[in-house]
């Protein structure tokens, strides 16, 4: 990683800056008229003292008058270019050694403008007065480093995420606070707010059987130029990496490979159905669904590269606010079907197999997105002949191996039971979410039932999930 040049200027800084651009005529203009207005009884002391026989004396004491008057006027005319200095250095410098921080950081930090990596403690996401999500940088020696994600642009904040994350030390805390929250009487309160980096770090956690595979190491660049960041997370025959292009845009990067034990014909048969279906869901864009860029091999191992969507996934949300409100879930659901709607128009439709609150994405604008896919899942099922996924949002065909467009209706309706009770929904089982949260209306607990059935052909159309949302009033967009 070459060193890297980021923008960045608080509010403050740049309303400052514009304070002393303003009144550069008070600063700088008039005492510098005043100077030279000092200058002429200097002259004319310094003309008229030469012919005499006390001009050394005569000169001496008006320059220590000349200087008096000046030096406060000297002095405004210094501080005033000190601070525009200060204040007009917006520029954050990484490199894989460390970072330089802007002047403006420094005073107002009380910091040192060149920290190492290997002076990072932690790095944290934090809420400041309970809406301005930051990064927070703390140093070895106690000092430390607030960044507002609203002073930069989301590309400059993703690669000083990327070098936090990557390039510090291993010992990888990330603790999450909240400062100056209004909230609970002041009292700090747990914030989980997931960064790009860590929507992914659990969901390969224990999905695969153990084999010999070894991950790829950070730093090493495929043929096709990602570069590999990072490892998030790895298990059996799979990992997910944080990586980049070579242009510098973070992407995430999936990898496959199928065991060495399998014989021929199921080797065949798994890679035929992923680079079928890896070409297809290549092709898909939609706004609210992360785009597949490409898909690869090299060196027998197959790869993915995916957009990353920043934002919290659903799970980390619920285990910090808990349960969510019923028109929430109402709200959402409509606009999950809305993507379930688009996906079967494609030709041939698509169905996406890993619909759970770990693969959706809340994001900062409030729209959810689809982050994954359930290719990975068929892949290495149909590899090891096994069933790969997470159990509680399967439906029954799913777990048969007949995935069809109406399991994605089930596991839509396990979701929804997640969100609105805070718990996991009972495998292949139809859901009763009023069971654990007697708040549920009758008509939300009805429908989740009806998208929960055993049977496919008993569970409603995206089309009418949406009438029965608009008809029995789940969903006002006011109330939203």
């Amino acid at each position: 990683m070459q060193s890297v040049s980021i923008r960045y200027s608080t509010s403050v800084s740049r309303t400052l800056v514009r304070v002393l651009k303003i009144s550069a005529v008070v600063w700088c203009a008039i005492p510098v008229v005043w100077i030279f207005a000092c200058l002429v009884p200097l002259i004319t002391t310094f003309i008229q003292a030469l012919p005499t026989d006390h001009a050394f004396w005569s000169i001496q004491e008006a320059v220590l008058i000349f200087a008096s008057r000046i030096v406060a006027p000297l002095a405004t005319i210094l501080a005033g270019c000190f601070l525009l200095l200060v204040f007009l250095d917006d520029r954050i410098i990484v490199s894989r050694q460390g970072l330089i921080l802007p002047l403006s950081l420094c005073v107002q930090f009380y910091c040192h403008r060149n920290r190492l990596w290997s002076e990072l403690k932690k790095s944290v996401l934090i809420k400041r007065n309970g809406q301005n999500v930051c990064l927070k940088l703390n140093f070895t020696d106690g000092n430390f480093v607030v960044f507002e994600a609203d002073e930069m642009s989301e590309d400059d904040l993703n690669k000083l995420l990327i070098a936090s994350r990557t390039l510090a030390p291993a010992e990888d805390e990330r603790d999450r606070e909240e400062l100056g929250s209004t909230e609970n009487s002041g009292a700090k309160i747990p914030l989980d707010i997931s960064s790009f980096t860590s929507l992914w770090e659990s969901e390969m956690t224990l999905r695969y059987r153990a084999t010999t595979y070894v991950p790829l190491l950070p730093g090493r660049i495929l043929n096709t130029g990602i570069i590999v960041e990072k490892a998030l997370s790895y298990g059996g025959s799979a990992a997910i990496y944080l990586a980049r292009k070579q242009n510098g845009t973070p992407v995430v990067l999936k990898e496959f490979v199928v065991p060495d034990s399998l014989n021929d014909e199921s080797r065949n048969k798994a890679l035929t159905m992923f680079k079928k279906e890896a070409a297809l869901l290549s092709k898909l864009s939609h706004s609210d669904i992360a785009r597949i860029y490409d898909h690869f091999v090299e060196d027998g191992r197959h790869y993915m590269t995916l957009q990353y969507i920043q934002g919290e996934d659903l799970r980390r949300l619920v285990a910090r606010r808990g349960a969510i409100s019923e028109r929430r879930v109402a709200h959402w659901m409509r606009q999950l079907v809305g993507v379930l709607q688009y996906l079967e128009k494609q030709t041939p439709p698509v169905v996406h197999r890993d619909l759970t609150p770990e693969n959706i994405v809340l994001r900062p604008n409030g729209k959810l997105a689809l982050i994954d896919f359930g290719a990975a899942n068929e892949f290495i099922g149909t590899a090891t002949g096994t069933v790969v996924g997470k159990q509680g949002y399967i439906s029954p065909e799913q777990f048969r191996g007949k995935a069809e467009l109406k399991s994605d209706i089930y596991s839509l309706g396990c979701t929804a039971h997640f969100l609105l009770t805070g718990k996991e929904p009972e495998a292949l089982m139809q859901s009763r979410p009023k069971y654990f949260n007697s708040q549920i209306s009758d008509n939300m607990n009805d429908l989740i039932m009806q998208m929960t059935c055993q049977q496919p052909e008993q569970r409603p159309s995206a089309e009418q999930i949406l009438k029965t949302i608009d008809m029995v009033g789940l969903y006002r967009e006011s109330e939203a």
